[in-house]
């Protein structure tokens, strides 16, 4: 299973089984830095889509892909890994839901609860028919409705973000109209996305599970939600803190392209920020938990603020909206 850390395709899980857990040179948090097609030359994959990425490791069964590793455990060291093809799924999971008979705080009776773990938040460009995380959340919000769930619990603990679209949407399932986030660019214009659709695919309790691993998109959402008080914000003390938005520039100076290598150079900077309905930025402080649990990470340097020279946290004035005092019942 595969994740994009930003730029870096990092491997989350090897399946049971597969030709990458079976050939033992892999493991959980090794970075792929270039793929090769059998005995053929390396392909950078550093900033890649990881549609393409999936795409270069994919082909016929039997057939040889070499993967140029960076070691989770040793970022230091550099390893060549020869697979052969087998049957395999190379992309994350898509969202997924249980349900759960909780205790009553009486303890006389039990209550259902879903839980939905959602991994990233993945969407298609336009003109791609992919799945949507809008969508499935929909769909399994139904199924759960159905087995009659009182409340419901959104895990974003290990989702790293995803398309801005698909985070504004999916918050929009559970308000009924209203600003879910701003966006700053650095001509100091400020855009701000709103939700206009009035459904609601769930109006009930809700609470969304956080870590220092929640981050861009999901703390989009987890703010949004919290600024909304929509929802209970549970897990470590605050999420990871990044609130902005980076652009891969390719340097154009004429003399690069006199050099004879294929290899061009890029510079990757910032370009826009995040800001929360209330005017808040989610960077380096991230969203704070409203219940708050022991966690390791919070002594793990994991964080956005852990970083060398990050941005530093900021606010603008908040969004005028106006809800409904009987939209949340």
């Amino acid at each position: 299973v595969l994740t994009d850390e930003d730029g870096f395709c990092t491997i989350k899980e090897l399946l049971p089984g597969g030709p990458a857990e079976a050939c033992r040179e892999l493991e959980p948090e090794d970075v792929i830095l270039k793929v090769a097609q059998g005995d053929g030359d390396f392909v950078e994959v550093v900033n890649m889509k990881l549609s393409k990425i999936v795409e270069l490791i994919k082909g016929p069964k039997a057939t040889v892909v070499r993967l140029f590793v960076k070691p989770g455990k040793n970022p230091s060291d550099r390893n060549t890994v020869r697979i052969t093809r087998d049957r395999i799924k190379l992309t994350a999971n898509l969202a997924s839901a249980t349900i759960h008979e909780v205790p009553a705080p009486e303890g006389d009776r039990t209550f259902p609860i879903g839980v939905i773990e959602l991994p990233s938040f993945y969407g298609a460009a336009p003109g791609e028919a992919k799945a949507k995380a809008t969508d499935d959340l929909e769909e399994l919000i139904g199924k759960l409705k159905d087995l009659g769930a009182e409340g419901i619990v959104l895990d974003l603990r290990r989702n790293g973000g995803g398309f801005l679209s698909e985070a504004v949407s999916l918050a929009g399932l559970f308000i009924s109209r209203g600003p879910v986030v701003q966006v700053k660019s650095t001509d100091g214009k400020i855009r701000k996305k709103f939700d206009f659709n009035p459904k609601m695919a769930w109006e009930g309790p809700l609470a969304l599970l956080v870590s220092r691993y929640s981050a861009s998109a999901s703390e989009i959402v987890a703010g949004a939600l919290q600024n909304h008080k929509r929802a209970l914000i549970i897990g470590d003390k605050a999420t990871h803190g990044k609130g902005t938005v980076q652009s891969m520039i390719e340097m154009n100076a004429p003399y690069l392209y006199a050099l004879k290598s294929d290899k061009r150079s890029a510079a990757k900077i910032t370009i826009q920020k995040y800001y929360l309905p209330s005017g808040t930025s989610t960077q380096n402080i991230g969203v704070v938990a409203d219940v708050p649990m022991p966690s390791i990470n919070e002594f793990l340097p994991i964080g956005e603020a852990d970083l060398p020279y990050a941005m530093k946290w900021d606010e603008i004035p908040g969004v005028n909206y106006r809800r409904p005092v009987e939209e949340f019942r």
